[in-house]
């Protein structure tokens, strides 16, 4: 039941964040980071999987923020 719960918020999450980021190109680099992750973590290489990750994280996190201020900036701009 936990590791479901887990699943669970972790899809809400990225469902979330797709839909602030509605481009192809986008889909592209994320999905490439996730198979860098993917094969640091088959080929038993923690510490390439953690840095992976890390890096993917900073990349959605600048993506978050960039779209947040936009949006901030088309209201105060209307």
């Amino acid at each position: 039941p936990w590791l479901a719960r887990v699943i669970s918020q972790v899809r809400n999450l990225v469902e979330i964040t797709r839909n602030m980021f509605p481009s192809l190109e986008r889909y592209k680099t994320s999905i490439y980071e996730h198979i860098l992750i993917v094969e640091s973590l088959l080929r038993g290489d923690k510490d390439m999987a953690i840095k992976n990750l890390n890096s993917h994280i900073e990349h959605v996190k600048h993506r978050l923020l960039a779209s947040i201020q936009q949006k901030q900036e088309n209201k105060i701009n209307r």
